[in-house]
């Protein structure tokens, strides 16, 4: 006959229950990096004539703080980012997103081990 003791039962309920946690803490940490990263990054990329338009870029964390926005908040913002049939496209924001996407997995991935490490 076999006999199957386990160990630690306590222990492991207890961490996942905190798992949870911890988890959502590690996304809203990168997630609010990288909305501050893409604001910086965009106000590096856009092309500036009187400063206004960078002055007026932004970024704001969603509500649930699982997301973020960032924009500008000048009326022609939009005619630098996507052009007109006047003007050509001189987009500051998208790009600023694709850069900090590209790293954000890997971020969420660090941030992830760092909280898992404190439990």
């Amino acid at each position: 006959m076999f006999k199957v003791t386990f160990k630690g039962i306590p222990e492991t309920k207890s961490f996942m229950e905190r798992a949870p946690l911890a988890l959502k803490t590690a996304v809203k940490t990168s997630l609010k990096q990288a909305a501050v990263l893409t604001k910086e990054e965009a106000i590096r990329n856009v092309p500036v004539r009187t400063g206004k338009l960078r002055k007026s870029i932004y970024y704001r964390v969603n509500s649930d703080e699982m997301g973020y926005t960032v924009g500008a908040k000048t009326l022609y913002a939009s005619y630098v980012e996507y052009g007109t049939r006047y003007m050509r496209a001189q987009p500051y924001i998208r790009p600023a997103f694709l850069f900090v996407a590209s790293n954000l997995k890997s971020a969420v991935s660090r941030e992830i081990e760092q909280e898992i490490a404190k439990l």
